[in-house]
């Protein structure tokens, strides 16, 4: 009972955890985007492969399919950053990391909290 009450309540936790979530702005900021991109949603990379993903879908109970993209203008989009992480998570045989979309006209420009998951050029 002693570790329940010293996380805090369900309500603190989220809070907690949805303030290490930069938003979209700072990314924006830090990737040094143009402040016209417009943000999107949250996208699932894979690093290793620079590839997003493009649909997961379960057809039946403990089978998992997942389609991979090649960019991002194909990945399946989420609008909030807990949906994208949760997919993440669940993918076990590839580095996922969660990405910034951003819109910049004819390009799309994908935004990383962390420098070493950017895609190596």
């Amino acid at each position: 009972m002693g570790e329940a009450k010293r996380r805090g309540s369900r309500d603190q936790r989220v809070a907690g955890a949805s303030a290490l979530i930069p938003t979209p702005e700072s990314v924006r900021d830090n990737m040094g985007f143009p402040e016209t991109c417009k943000f999107i949603g949250y996208v699932v990379h894979l690093p290793d492969s620079d590839e997003f993903l493009a649909r997961a879908t379960e057809p039946q109970p403990g089978v998992l399919l997942y389609q991979y993209a090649a960019t991002p203008g194909l990945a399946k989009v989420y609008p909030q950053h807990h949906t994208a992480s949760k997919v993440a998570n669940g993918i076990q045989k590839h580095r996922t990391v969660v990405a910034f979309l951003f819109d910049h006209g004819t390009q799309w420009l994908v935004g990383f909290t962390d420098p070493e998951t950017e895609p190596q050029s």
